[in-house]
């Protein structure tokens, strides 16, 4: 039920960031893609989605990552002070997404 949503948001990042999709999905600890993960997540779970949801749905696309590791990118996202993290969760977060 969440999974066009969930793929909506990789959209949505991947577009506004200039992140390739299939960079969202390898273990690449670029800091680019990892913010993007972590925002990912963030948006996810705000929807509501559950932490279970968030890792399957990263699995099906190939990224295997553990309930722990979603856990800890929702927290950092969540205490960051960079304002152009804050804006972009703010614009996304505001923006209808129709399903």
């Amino acid at each position: 039920m969440k999974k066009p949503i969930f793929n909506k948001y990789v959209e949505l990042i991947c577009s506004d960031l200039n992140v390739p999709i299939e960079k969202l999905f390898i273990k690449d600890r670029t800091m680019k893609y990892v913010n993007a993960r972590f925002i990912l997540y963030s948006l996810c779970k705000s929807r509501p989605m559950s932490v279970l949801q968030i890792v399957e749905y990263m699995g099906d696309n190939g990224y295997k990552i553990s309930r722990q590791s979603v856990e800890q990118g929702i927290r950092k996202i969540n205490k960051s002070t960079d304002p152009d993290v804050i804006n972009f969760m703010e614009k996304l977060t505001t923006k209808q997404i129709n399903i």
